[in-house]
């Protein structure tokens, strides 16, 4: 009777441990090899950040996020691994975000691993790894054989200086 007892206790103790274990992983990276991040004028970034994540209209949501710095002495490169429990993910299209200042690219692929998988899925299938030269799509940037291309954002204070510059014009043709 106690081995019944004791095989139900190790069966339970093996389930939780398998559902306390569940995550996805993601691999991504910009190593040589692999398209570089770079400015419009072709210089290398050498200092941002590289994020995953999805946006649902105007949020978005960071999986990971990285640092783009020199990798073997070749500048302008990333690589990251991040994992996560959240069912949020599951299913959505990966979005890699490249921020360097005032600059910055948004980019995606079409292919199948461009999607987060499900936390609880039965490993490997709840990992995935992208890369730079599989992007071909870009959102805010801009891309070639050998890089991603970052375009400068507009500061805030531009925006309003351009903001208060349009309401004077309509101001002063108001009374004319």
């Amino acid at each position: 009777m106690n081995y019944i007892y004791d095989m139900k206790i190790l069966i339970a103790l093996l389930l939780s441990s398998l559902c306390a274990s569940a995550q996805s992983t993601i691999n991504w990276s910009a190593a040589p090899n692999q398209r570089d991040v770079r400015l419009a004028t072709g210089a290398p970034i050498t200092s941002g950040t590289a994020a995953i994540g999805f946006y649902d209209g105007d949020v978005w949501y960071q999986y990971g996020i990285t640092d783009i710095r020199e990798i073997f002495g070749e500048p302008a490169r990333f690589a990251g691994v991040a994992s996560s429990i959240d069912p949020v993910f599951t299913g959505k299209q990966i979005y890699l975000k490249l921020d360097a200042g005032f600059t910055g690219g948004l980019f995606t692929s079409s292919q199948d691993n461009w999607v987060f998988p499900d936390p609880y899925a039965v490993p490997p299938n709840n990992l995935t790894s992208i890369n730079s030269s599989e992007v071909d799509t870009a959102v805010v940037g801009f891309f070639n054989e050998g890089h991603l291309i970052l375009v400068p954002e507009p500061a805030p204070a531009m925006i309003l200086s351009a903001a208060c510059l349009m309401l004077l014009i309509a101001l002063r043709r108001q009374r004319q």
